[in-house]
């Protein structure tokens, strides 16, 4: 697989529709996502790899990680909405590669995440709304991720 190939791959993923402003949930858009997944994986950061979504919104990355060879995706989001989105975006992906993929959905708040991981991914609030809204998420990844 190429970065460009991912890019295609998971542009055509479904976006959450009405997304919340106030918990930001702003989209990533895919050529950002793919340039951001490859430089993981060729840091061996997600090949055979537990990764972390944090606040997984339609799956982008966490789908991204699995296409790439990631053992086990948590997909962690507190909004029910983008929990359902991201599982209709895998399904679609399991159908597409014609391969059921290793995940978790959690749908919590990333303070409440406890598992250990190799990695997360995550495209945290920028603390617009809520202020330092992203070190919650920056505090968790520190504390959960060995990368």
């Amino acid at each position: 697989m190429k970065k460009r190939d991912l890019a295609i791959i998971i542009s055509q993923l479904n976006l959450v529709k009405l997304p919340s402003y106030s918990l930001e949930q702003y989209q990533t858009e895919s050529e950002l996502a793919a340039e951001i997944l490859w430089y993981a994986f060729s840091s061996n950061d997600i090949n055979g790899k537990i990764v972390a979504d944090f606040g997984c919104g339609n799956g982008i990355f966490g789908i991204g990680a699995l296409i790439l060879g990631a053992k086990m995706v948590y997909f962690v989001d507190v909004d029910k909405k983008a929990i359902l989105t991201a599982k209709e975006n895998l399904k679609s992906i399991e159908e597409k590669f014609s391969k059921k993929f290793s995940c978790s959905f959690v749908q919590k708040r990333v303070n409440e995440f406890s598992k250990k991981v190799d990695t997360v991914i995550q495209n945290p609030p920028f603390g617009v709304q809520t202020p330092h809204a992203d070190r919650e998420f920056l505090l968790q990844a520190f504390k959960f991720a060995k990368k």
